[in-house]
């Protein structure tokens, strides 16, 4: 895990990480030589494709529960009190003052 002082300091500095760092830190899976590199990449790219329709039917049910948490989600904003208040604010002119859900 790639511990957040060290990503702070990273993204702030600009500075580049070795590719060996990057590995420790978890950044990437492997380091590979720049001569292997387009083998290593269409080896990584041939294992996804070859496994593609296992993770779409794998993530399908996994869809289909959040799209029903969004759904319902959705008709409880649409019927709460802060959607009322923020309306009656708007056509007011000032600031809402939400409860909450």
């Amino acid at each position: 895990m790639l511990a957040a002082r060290s990503a702070s300091h990273t993204r702030a500095s600009c500075s580049n990480v070795s590719s060996q760092t990057a590995l420790s830190w978890g950044m990437v899976n492997r380091v590979v030589a720049g001569t292997d590199l387009e083998h290593a990449g269409l080896g990584v790219a041939g294992e996804l494709a070859a496994n593609v329709r296992a993770l779409i039917d794998a993530g399908a049910p996994l869809d289909r529960d959040l799209e029903h948490e969004l759904i319902a989600l959705r008709k409880a904003c649409f019927h709460s009190e802060d959607l009322r208040e923020g309306v009656r604010a708007f056509t007011e002119k000032r600031r809402p003052r939400w409860r909450g859900m």
